[in-house]
């Protein structure tokens, strides 16, 4: 076993109904330490009840893995064969990055070969600092609008050595996003803020990710609190056909 898993919301006692979500990172520290606090400390999931969130931690040869296939691989091998783990209701929730597809409609929709019914996928294209940028109100309009070729493109500023994206998010809130764990903590107070610029100026379709800055993160955990998991989609024309048949109904 490479990984470690433990309830991350507050005690409660486990009963037949309960949803196991495993949050499963593709990142050490930038992920884990924005997302798990907003998860634990804030009220956003205060009246899911029925939902128990689980921190995933890899270790040993799993520490460094990151590329989807590798980890839905490892999430199939180590919780869902081996943990208590209801196929039918139980979700492994993956936050992984787009920026290693370059861009590439093809690879970016073949990512989804790996997404079971049991998986739920959160990407950000180019990474996570762009979602990570949106907690700063009007955020967009200000710095990732007049910007947004080059962050798209996922250029590399030379001058402090970063993509562009992080280069951004470092000069806007002196953060670093892989060392300042609890300033991360910290930013996570302010997750509604993203949720709300992530629906009004991003993409969060696969099919569009590769020319549209694009974020699905924010959407993810509106279904999960919600509980409309099952209404999760990530291809633009699902959305139009669920319309449709809601229209049709």
């Amino acid at each position: 076993m490479s990984l470690i898993t433990s309830t991350l919301k507050r005690t409660k006692d486990t009963k037949e109904e309960n949803r196991f979500i495993y949050l499963l990172f593709e990142g050490l520290v930038t992920e884990p330490y924005f997302i798990y606090p907003f998860i634990k400390y804030s009220s956003f999931f205060k009246d899911t009840n029925d939902i128990i969130f689980k921190k995933v931690i890899k270790i040993n040869n799993d520490k460094g893995a990151s590329n989807i296939k590798t980890l839905s691989k490892i999430a199939k091998e180590e919780i869902v064969d081996v943990l208590p783990f209801n196929k039918k209701k139980d979700k492994v929730l993956f936050i992984f990055d787009l920026d290693i597809y370059l861009n590439n409609k093809k690879e970016l929709i073949n990512i989804m070969d790996y997404c079971l019914s049991y998986y739920i996928f959160g990407y950000t294209n180019p990474s996570i600092e762009l979602f990570l940028l949106l907690t700063k109100e009007n955020s967009y309009n200000e710095y990732i609008k007049k910007n947004y070729k080059r962050i798209l493109n996922n250029e590399f500023y030379k001058k402090d050595n970063k993509r562009y994206i992080n280069h951004l998010f470092y000069k806007i809130t002196n953060i670093n996003s892989k060392r300042n764990r609890e300033k991360l903590m910290l930013l996570s107070l302010d997750f509604d803020i993203a949720i709300k610029q992530e629906k009004l100026y991003l993409n969060r379709f696969i099919d569009k990710a590769y020319n549209k800055l694009t974020s699905n993160i924010g959407y993810i955990f509106t279904k999960i609190k919600e509980n409309k998991i099952d209404e999760i989609n990530y291809f633009s024309y699902e959305e139009k056909e669920e319309i449709n048949n809601k229209v049709n109904k």
